[in-house]
């Protein structure tokens, strides 16, 4: 009996620091991604108000009254997280409402999705007051959704991405959103749980919103 055991004798063992990641749903999957997608479609809309305004000389009248520049540009952003997070909500609600009526309900903790939310809306509407503070034709304010999208996890998931594309949607402001709202749905998280992807977002936003600060009376 010995001579017919293997020679060779394989045993799994699992390391103790190991965590095995739970999959992640249809619900988990589609509902971030296709929200995130069409949420920098705002880029485009503002960039476009903020074009029609320096076009007309609307702004430059703005400017003489009380409200300075910075006052301008920062209601723009309000306006745009308004209107961005209402988005979100709209369609992750949706989203979640399918689920449901499929038998795939998910729970999220409200706190860390509007936390998120947030984050995410004040990237999206910088990135517009960014491209309103170039030269670059407004046509192209379509590109961060179509490329960040593509980069960001949005149209393919990041872990079935190319490896050499990878490490570019550490770029990609819709990569942190992803994730985010993911750790919310898929992994059970908490508000601690997406303050990383939260804090990238909000750095997303200074910088975006920083460079439009600096140029926007440029385009006057």
């Amino acid at each position: 009996s010995d001579a017919q055991e293997s020679a060779i004798h394989v045993d799994e063992v699992i390391p103790a620091s190991y965590e095995e990641k739970p999959k992640i749903g249809l619900v988990e999957a589609a509902t971030p991604q296709y929200a995130v997608l069409f949420v920098f479609l705002f880029v485009m809309f503002i960039t476009e108000w903020s074009r029609e305004e320096q076009n007309h000389g609307l702004f430059r009248r703005l400017l003489t009254t009380p409200a300075g520049r910075r006052d301008l540009i920062g209601g723009k952003l309000l306006f745009g997280v308004a209107v961005c997070s209402a988005q979100m909500i709209i369609l992750f609600s949706l989203g979640l409402l399918f689920g449901r009526l499929r038998g795939l309900p998910v729970s999220v903790d409200i706190v860390g999705f509007l936390l998120v939310t947030l984050a995410l809306a004040a990237s999206s509407t910088s990135l517009g007051l960014l491209f309103s503070a170039t030269r670059l034709p407004s046509s192209l304010a379509l590109a961060p959704m179509l490329i960040g999208g593509v980069l960001g996890g949005c149209i393919l998931a990041i872990d079935f991405m190319p490896a050499w594309l990878v490490p570019i949607s550490y770029f990609m402001p819709q990569r942190y959103g992803i994730l985010g709202y993911q750790d919310l749905m898929a992994r059970g998280g908490g508000v601690l749980a997406i303050l990383p992807e939260t804090g990238i977002l909000l750095l997303f936003s200074a910088a975006f919103l920083g460079y439009a600060l600096w140029r926007f009376d440029l385009m006057e």
